[in-house]
């Protein structure tokens, strides 16, 4: 992948079948992960200076409005860090949004530390249809889990870090598409 795309991808300005392609290969490439990943966690910290610009009574409303104010319904967005430490939680590259492809991949970024990773995939309900874990970070759905079009499923990555700390993803959520 080049710049350009990385940029795209992160900016979700790909079209679906591109988001597809760069998602198969995401798969199948550690370098491009590692890149994806740096440049996440760059324009990540990019922002936060942003925020600490805003003053006095802006910065209380915003507080208030972050805490008391939570999202009724559409895709889980919030991460989780499930242990202390400084380290931030996984970043869940995909599937977000709408998934098409078959098997569906399951690509995250990098944990320093992580030993493995465990991935589940539920229903809306919460039903476990289909957990596994894994040294790398992309895992493709096995061909025994089908998939039910237009049904929402969510999924969410921990690692289990040498020093025995959890991160995740957080749940992620996706749609099933024919």
């Amino acid at each position: 992948m080049n710049d350009l795309t990385i940029a795209e991808y992160l900016d979700r300005r790909l079209s679906m079948p591109e988001r597809q392609q760069a998602d198969m290969h995401l798969a199948g490439c550690p370098e491009c992960r590692d890149e994806l990943a740096e440049v996440y966690e760059f324009q990540r910290r990019a922002r936060r200076p942003r925020l600490l610009a805003i003053g006095g009574l802006a910065a209380a409303a915003a507080a208030i409005i972050l805490f008391m104010v939570r999202p009724v319904a559409g895709p889980v967005e919030e991460t989780v860090v499930r242990s202390g430490g400084d380290q931030a939680a996984i970043v869940a590259y995909g599937p977000l949004g709408e998934a098409s492809s078959v098997p569906v991949h399951f690509v995250w970024g990098a944990q320093p530390g992580a030993t493995t990773y465990r991935l589940t995939v539920t229903r809306q309900d919460g039903t476990t249809i289909w957990s596994g874990s894994s040294a790398d970070t992309a895992v493709a759905l096995p061909d025994s889990v089908s998939l039910s079009a237009g049904e929402r499923y969510r999924w969410v990555v921990d690692a289990l870090l040498d020093d025995g700390a959890t991160r995740s993803t957080g749940l992620r959520e996706f749609r099933a598409m024919p």
